[in-house]
């Protein structure tokens, strides 16, 4: 599966499942959270659908990566750390 810049080989696993895995530890030690993702790929999709504030930033070359939809998404302008600064922007005015 290839992300912005890395390949990445997974089987059986995903993103999501990893989020999931590592929030319920966190939660039984802090109790509730609000969770923040930020992704520009589908490889990023089960790992958005985890968060509270799913952010989707534009891929190199400009645009957002298709397939990516729902409810809560918050796509936000820029690509990479531009896009990443955006979006902690954005939390600052939440």
């Amino acid at each position: 599966m290839l992300g912005g810049r890395f390949a990445h080989l997974v089987g059986g696993t995903n993103k999501g499942l990893a989020c999931r895995t590592l929030l319920d530890l966190y939660r039984k030690h802090w109790g509730e959270l609000r969770v923040v993702a930020i992704g520009d790929s589908l490889n990023d999709l089960p790992m958005l659908e985890q968060a509270d504030y799913p952010f989707l930033v534009e891929q190199r070359g400009g645009g957002y990566q298709s397939g990516i939809a729902f409810k809560k998404l918050i796509r936000v302008e820029g690509v990479g750390p531009v896009g990443w600064e955006k979006c902690i922007q954005r939390l600052g005015n939440t």
